[in-house]
């Protein structure tokens, strides 16, 4: 990776031409709002969208987000390169971005950020880096602990080094909060450099691929029970076995998690909810498109956000859900 930005000649955003966006991303895609809501909007001023990604549903059909925007999968072991040290040198996903002479590059989190900012030096092309969290001030999952610890000491110094790299050279820094931004400007101080705050908030207009049915009658909820719903990323990262284990000392209220890959965690969820008794207030409610997730709060009574304050990170985080469930009506 350093003899391909050495390699490069050309100055990021001096050779930016056309109304072409590629955007790199390491996530589960399909489920990813913010991307899909970042192409959408760029797609709908007139630019013409490439995303580039590492497909672990190599199996499940290609998105559809609308006109001028494609996909260009990658095989899922092209995305080996986020998960080991330093995570961000995916050789296989900048030979793909290489293909491409766009106008600008879109790295969305840190671990593309390196191969947008080799791509742009190589095309040309601006490079604009989207902070979905601050991964220098993050937090890594101990499956010795099963338990957050925080970052080896290499690996925060590697993120830093990135993030620091990333505000000297890139076109443009945004992230999804104000305090975030602040954060990172007064550490990656550059003058005359901003940090654009967008954050994650969902139009309350989007269209819903399917109408859903109220969650109370569904589920069969009595009318003197306060059913309290999660959406999003589920697992124990997430902080959900003490909401489970709370429901013992709540028996009005009903619990409802919906979320992708939750027939992976189903059994271990099941199986606390049954030891501390409450097993029939616990609903597993499979992931709905990300369009409809305000849609399918219908009949919910107050949303749940799960967040530790273990990193600045997690702590100054605004995640999309906060607003979904307020568009929703629903306290949080």
């Amino acid at each position: 990776m350093r003899r391909a930005w050495r390699s490069g000649r050309v100055p990021i955003g001096s050779n930016a031409k056309g109304r072409d966006i590629v955007m790199l991303v390491v996530s589960s895609l399909r489920v990813d709002p913010r991307v899909r809501a970042a192409a959408q909007t760029l797609a709908q001023a007139g630019y013409e969208i490439t995303i580039i990604w590492p497909d672990r549903e190599s199996s499940a059909e290609l998105p559809d987000w609308g006109r001028d925007i494609a996909f260009e999968p990658l095989p899922a072991s092209a995305a080996r390169f986020a998960s080991r040290y330093p995570g961000f040198l995916g050789r296989e996903m900048l030979k793909a971005a290489l293909k491409h002479h766009p106008f600008a590059f879109h790295a969305h989190d840190l671990n593309t950020m390196l191969i947008a900012l080799i791509a742009g030096r190589r095309t040309g092309a601006h490079v604009v880096c989207d902070h979905h969290e601050w991964f220098a001030e993050t937090a890594r999952w101990s499956r010795t602990r099963n338990a957050y610890a925080p970052l080896l000491p290499h690996a925060r110094a590697a993120n830093r080094w990135l993030e620091r790299f990333a505000f000297k050279h890139a076109s443009a820094q945004i992230t999804v909060c104000q305090s975030i931004a602040d954060a990172m400007q007064r550490r990656y101080a550059v003058e005359g450099l901003a940090v654009h705050v967008i954050r994650n908030i969902p139009t309350g207009a989007a269209s819903v691929v399917q109408p859903y049915p109220n969650l109370r009658t569904s589920l069969g909820i009595h009318s003197d029970q306060t059913l309290i719903l999660y959406q999003g990323g589920v697992g124990p990262t997430r902080g959900l076995e003490p909401v489970i284990e709370a429901l013992a000392q709540a028996p009005s209220c009903v619990l409802a998690i919906r979320g992708p890959s939750i027939e992976r965690f189903s059994t271990s969820y099941r199986n606390l909810a049954v030891r501390v008794g409450v097993e029939h207030r616990l609903h597993l409610l499979p992931p709905v498109a990300s369009a409809d997730v305000v849609a399918a709060c219908n009949g919910a009574d107050a949303g749940l956000y799960t967040v530790t304050d273990v990193c600045q990170s997690f702590t100054l985080a605004l995640p999309n859900k906060v607003f979904e469930y307020m568009i929703a009506g629903l306290p949080v």
